[in-house]
């Protein structure tokens, strides 16, 4: 989803323009874009479960279902110990 999200906004050059000069060290595309999604993933965790979720209710084969459920449920524990992140 944080990928997506940068595709978007990147296509918009001058943002892209600001992001590059703000990591002059950084010259690869792929390299500033990782970095974004790194500092950006958190932003997306309950979207995307909420996606997920939503999947459940949808006409999907039942071992997507099972695998989107066991996800849910084990960033359900991890959910609970997240702390927040420090960013770079």
């Amino acid at each position: 989803m944080a990928h997506n999200v940068y595709d978007e906004l990147m296509l918009r050059n001058d943002w892209y323009t600001i992001w590059k000069k703000s990591h002059p060290n950084i010259s690869s595309p792929q390299r500033l874009e990782n970095l974004w999604v790194k500092r950006n993933q958190h932003k997306f965790i309950a979207a995307a479960r909420h996606t997920l979720a939503g999947m459940l209710a949808m006409p999907y084969d039942s071992d997507l279902k099972d695998q989107i459920h066991e996800a849910l449920v084990l960033d359900a524990t991890l959910r609970a110990g997240r702390t927040k992140i420090a960013y770079n």
